[in-house]
């Protein structure tokens, strides 16, 4: 989607982005888990990145 002009760029930030995701989530976890139950951490583990993708991703046709 990026094209080639800007492929290392997009390659970068998709980098960064899973960086970000892979160091926060177990810093939020034992807060999150404190506060509820491992059925609440592991729903939100697996719904907080689909919401993300949907709103940040673009729509084919756009």
């Amino acid at each position: 989607m990026a094209g080639k002009e800007r492929s290392g760029t997009a390659l970068g930030l998709e980098n960064t982005m899973v960086f970000a995701g892979a160091f926060l989530t177990p810093l939020v976890i034992p807060g999150i888990l404190a506060a509820t139950s491992w059925s609440v951490v592991m729903l939100l583990v697996g719904a907080v990145p689909a919401v993300l993708s949907a709103v940040v991703m673009p729509r084919e046709g756009r």
